[in-house]
């Protein structure tokens, strides 16, 4: 997973790519400080609020499921569980 700063924030964007076959999935726009969960299945993620604040979203790695995991936050983590911190 790695993120893609760019002038226009609308090129800006989170990738995981599958090392296997070389697929990039943009799982989020204008994100950054991306992590794994310890299983794999899901992306941890900052993103920008309308207010210039930030949240942490948490997508599946195929960019499903896109939830607001911790309102006013930013560099997500993960205990090695699976839980969010």
């Amino acid at each position: 997973v790695y993120s893609r700063a760019c002038a226009d924030p609308d090129d800006s964007a989170t990738i995981v790519v599958d090392v296997a076959s070389g697929q990039e999935t943009r799982v989020g726009p204008n994100s950054g400080g991306a992590r794994f969960s310890p299983d794999g299945r899901r992306v941890a993620m900052t993103v920008p609020t309308a207010d210039d604040g930030a949240d942490v979203q948490v997508v599946g790695v195929d960019g499903s499921g896109g939830t607001i995991a911790i309102p006013d936050a930013q560099w997500p983590a993960w205990v090695p569980l699976g839980g969010q911190q």
